[in-house]
């Protein structure tokens, strides 16, 4: 093997053990792991990808199959639903066990009178993101329903203008939750 070839053989080789080293210190010792998803809605405008399980910088962060962030919707029992923006959804810097609805929920058991909690929400989503999710999917038999509006997302009209397609997915048109 020529000295050229065995230099660029190497130099190849660095690069990859590079790139290797790199993305296991981006996903373990920096927390990036795999991001949650969100994909593109007719009406909704956005949401998060049904039925993810994914972390964080170190956060779980789990959304069902309609895309709220929390467990799967019991078929019977007491559901309330927190429909908002960001601040309801917490974004990747919190744990699913710190999410306020979750907190709800348990203390809810903690005290024998158990509540499903439901976590309606995305970021950046304003008043008729939130309307046109409860009319695709309802309110699965909620009996209370908190609606928290954010002054910087209450004037939110969806503009449905086209996602980036690297970093979204288009509703699969063979599903219809």
């Amino acid at each position: 093997m020529s000295r050229v070839r065995r230099i660029l053989t190497l130099a190849a080789g660095l690069t990859v053990a590079t790139v290797v080293v790199g993305e296991i210190v981006a996903r373990f010792g920096l927390g990036l792991g795999t991001p949650p998803l969100s994909m593109v809605h007719p009406t909704i405008e956005y949401l998060f990808r049904p039925d993810q399980d994914v972390s964080r910088f170190g956060n779980r962060q789990a959304y069902n199959a309609q895309g709220m962030r929390s467990g799967p919707i019991p078929e019977e029992g007491r559901v309330a639903l927190v429909i908002g923006d960001s601040v309801v959804n917490g974004g990747t810097l919190i744990d699913q066990d710190d999410l306020a609805t979750e907190i709800v929920a348990r203390q809810s058991r903690e005290v024998g009178a158990p509540v499903y909690v439901g976590n309606v929400s995305a970021g950046s989503w304003g008043p008729s993101n939130q309307l046109a999710w409860l009319e695709e999917f309802g309110t699965f038999r909620a009996e209370d329903v908190v609606l928290v509006l954010s002054s910087h997302d209450a004037g939110d009209v969806p503009t449905f203008l086209p996602l980036d397609p690297a970093t979204s997915l288009s509703i699969p048109r063979r599903t219809r939750w």
